[in-house]
């Protein structure tokens, strides 16, 4: 049972962490999509560039949902985490308390 929640604790590790980079990434391809906009912006006018503004915040807004998503999956990761580790050490107390009584220890 250690070795399977140890890689449980270290698989969860490294979700977050995979989690965590990725939001990451979104948020460096949003910000260089903007700095493109504004470029491609800076010399167009008219109802193409109109409905390309409008349709372009309507996507950073919705990569802004996924990026809200993916830090909250990292979130919750990182507290399953510490729960399942605390839960763990309560257990083990618990059982050497048990061995503890059951020796003749108090």
């Amino acid at each position: 049972m250690g070795n399977t929640s140890a890689a449980d604790r270290a698989a969860m590790q490294q979700a977050a962490t995979r989690i965590e980079d990725s939001a990451g990434i979104v948020k460096g391809l949003q910000s260089q999509l903007d700095g493109h906009k504004a470029q491609l912006m800076s010399g167009w006018a008219g109802n193409a560039a109109v409905s390309f503004d409008r349709v372009f915040t309507e996507f950073q807004t919705e990569m802004g949902k996924v990026r809200t998503a993916l830090e909250g999956m990292h979130q919750k990761l990182v507290h399953t985490k510490i729960t399942y580790e605390s839960t763990e050490q309560e257990q083990q107390d618990a059982v050497n308390k048990i061995n503890q009584l059951l020796n003749g220890g108090t």
